[in-house]
């Protein structure tokens, strides 16, 4: 007699199946050769269960992950914990490298939102990095296709270690991945989003009619422009402040008696705009939020020159000047230069000079006179005051010239839901997920495992789309922390809720044990092939 801990691990399994993401990689990566006993779909399978364990445990420990898991319930009569071991898991890493991550994910992705019923319109945009241990040369003989790993930009905070890029396009309602594409460590977000939407072009269209593509500032550049209208894609992004006409739109929208009521108390100012040739509607938005991050900006710009400001009067004081109005001049040009001070007690005075050395006697008349400049330094308040009152804009751009679908509050809306994106980061960096930091031998194997990691979002982002939409259709709750009926319960909290759940193997006979009252009420919603995992006794 036998237990086995089930957990959640049955509604994870039931979604992989349900979403066939089995039968896609099968049909992009076969099986091939005597050494491969498990088909790639299952041992993918297998890392996306090991990925949604919440066990904080890295890859290479998968066969000890399954020592207390029902294998061959979840994966199969023939397979056992033993067989998933590394050189297992680095031949189906291999073999999804060889095959092109992206584009592999790609027809995961667009099977699994057609298997769900969505219609991916809008899609969210962006990028983060993972940090890797290990040194990772280069080697001639590697694949030039796979990701390069180095030191960039580090959003985890490691400048000291090389990183991988990953960059995600994310559905808007049902927060599915829908595209991912593995990036070198040092690669820029604007380049990158434009190869991202070429990808996005490649590989999901026809299937998947994205319309809209919602990112951040790095996608509005003029070489993204010219290719999002090239194909056709629509898209809402925030514009740099780089560009001139975003501080020249803010001073009209300044000087505008009648904005735009947004949404959440936030002020606009729209006009349409040509950059680079091509039209665009330009949303200028006064946001409280931006305004009290910008005052610590502005604060800390107007130290910063304020101090530089004092050392350049700290050597205008030290000049002396041949006449008055050469010093009256210096003065204008100090103060045009130096915005961040203001000058009080301001006066030009004279000291003699004398031809000889030492201390001229009491009747010795001066052979020349040189002028000098007093002030005393503070710092400008107006100054402050009209940088902060530029500040707390930000100019939103979209290619939706007069869709009704579209209104000025519905772009701000969408772009505030850029948190979409950002949250499925979030969820690859979790102490609790696969791993935070990549440990694996070979830029290819870390190209790939991105690619399962992706997979663990898309099935844990799915199963909750499903349980929520379930649930509302056929009226039903699921009780929360606090044992109150939700119909829009976490996945994360249904997995925690499934918890305790043993499979009991005595003989021939497979008995679920601790399995309780919510959980087979929502199990009876999802319907038989989620129940197949938790049948009472065979």
């Amino acid at each position: 007699m036998q237990t086995r801990r089930l957990d959640h691990l049955g509604l994870v399994a039931s979604e992989y199946d349900e979403l066939e993401i089995a039968q896609t990689i099968n049909q992009l990566v076969p099986k091939e050769g005597p050494r491969t006993l498990i088909d790639h779909g299952r041992i993918v399978k297998a890392m996306v269960l090991n990925g949604l364990g919440f066990v904080s445990q890295p890859l290479y420990l998968v066969p000890e992950f399954f020592e207390s898991k029902p294998v061959e319930l979840l994966l199969g009569d023939d397979v056992s914990a033993e067989m998933l071991n590394d050189d297992t898991l680095g031949r189906s890493l291999d073999a999804l490298s060889d095959c092109g991550v992206t584009e592999a994910f790609a027809a995961v992705a667009t099977r699994a939102v057609k298997k769900l019923g969505i219609e991916a319109v809008r899609g969210h945009c962006d990028n983060t990095s993972l940090h890797v241990h290990g040194d990772y040369k280069v080697c001639e003989s590697e694949d030039y296709h796979s990701v390069k790993l180095a030191r960039g930009y580090s959003r985890d905070h490691r400048p000291d270690l090389k990183q991988v890029g990953l960059a995600l396009i994310t559905e808007h309602r049902s927060r599915i991945p829908i595209l991912m594409k593995p990036l070198n460590g040092n690669s820029n977000d604007g380049p990158e989003f434009g190869k991202l939407v070429q990808e996005h072009i490649r590989n999901l269209n026809p299937t998947v009619e994205l319309e809209t593509l919602i990112a951040d500032c790095a996608l509005f550049t003029k070489s993204n422009l010219d290719l999002l209208n090239e194909s056709g894609l629509r898209f809402v992004t925030r514009v740099p402040r780089t560009f001139k006409f975003v501080e020249e739109l803010v001073e009209r929208a300044m000087d505008c008696n009648e904005p735009l009521d947004l949404t959440d108390g936030h002020q606009g100012y729209e006009e349409m705009l040509e950059v680079n040739g091509h039209k665009i509607r330009a949303l200028a938005v006064r946001s409280k939020e931006f305004l009290d991050s910008d005052r610590k900006s502005v604060t800390k710009s107007l130290l910063k020159n304020s101090n530089r400001e004092l050392k350049a009067l700290k050597g205008l004081r030290a000049m002396r000047f041949a006449c008055e109005e050469d010093a009256q001049e210096a003065l204008d040009s100090f103060r045009n230069s130096n915005p961040s001070l203001e000058l009080h007690g301001i006066f030009v005075d004279g000291e003699p000079t004398y031809s000889k050395r030492g201390r001229p006697a009491n009747d010795e008349c001066p052979d020349d006179f040189k002028f000098f400049i007093r002030a005393r330094p503070a710092m400008s308040l107006n100054t402050y005051g009209s940088n902060l009152e530029k500040r707390g804009w930000f100019v939103l751009a979209t290619n939706h010239l007069e869709s009704p679908e579209f209104s000025a509050s519905a772009i701000l809306s969408l772009y505030r839901e850029q948190w979409i994106a950002e949250s499925g980061f979030r969820f690859l960096k979790s102490p609790e997920f696969m791993t935070s930091s990549l440990y694996l031998k070979s830029p290819k194997r870390i190209e790939a495992l991105l690619m399962v990691m992706t997979l663990c979002l898309l099935v844990y982002a799915a199963l909750e789309y499903r349980i929520r939409k379930t649930l509302k259709e056929k009226g039903q709750t699921f009780p929360d922390q606090k044992g109150k009926p939700t119909p829009k319960p976490t996945a994360r909290w249904v997995f925690h809720a499934f918890s305790g759940i043993d499979l009991l193997l005595m003989e021939s006979k497979r008995i679920i044990l601790n399995l309780k009252d919510r959980h087979t009420a929502l199990l009876s919603v999802l319907g038989p092939p989620y129940e197949k995992y938790y049948f009472r006794e065979t």
